[in-house]
């Protein structure tokens, strides 16, 4: 069982969730999603690429599908994630945790090696 008193640094908490995180593209730079999804993978977080968005995207966006608090306030704090860019939309069959569309700010400005 999870609390805010788990112990851990926020990437560890993140990890222990064992979200599937599944990274879309939505900016102007090709194979972002990979790189991201790569990234992420090296820092312990379970991430797959998943192609292109829908749409661009000029701020990167959460979508939390299954409940995943540390790995949300994980992802944004590191990507700069707006709260009104967090959204939930629970639906507790799916086999995605959270989708993380990568957008151009991202692309700009990321830690990315």
């Amino acid at each position: 069982v999870f609390s805010p008193l788990t112990p851990g640094s926020a990437v560890e908490r993140a990890a222990l969730e064992d979200a599937t995180v599944v990274v879309l593209n939505g900016s102007n730079a090709t194979g972002l999603d990979t790189r991201t999804a790569n990234y992420l993978s090296s820092l312990g977080i379970a991430a797959q690429a998943g192609g292109a968005a829908n749409d661009g995207y000029n701020t990167a966006r959460v979508i939390d599908h299954t409940g995943n608090p540390f790995t949300i306030a994980w992802l944004a704090d590191l990507m700069r994630i707006p709260q009104n860019q967090i959204i939930h939309e629970f639906e507790p069959g799916s086999n995605t945790g959270v989708t993380l569309i990568v957008g151009n700010d991202w692309a700009a400005n990321n830690p990315m090696p």
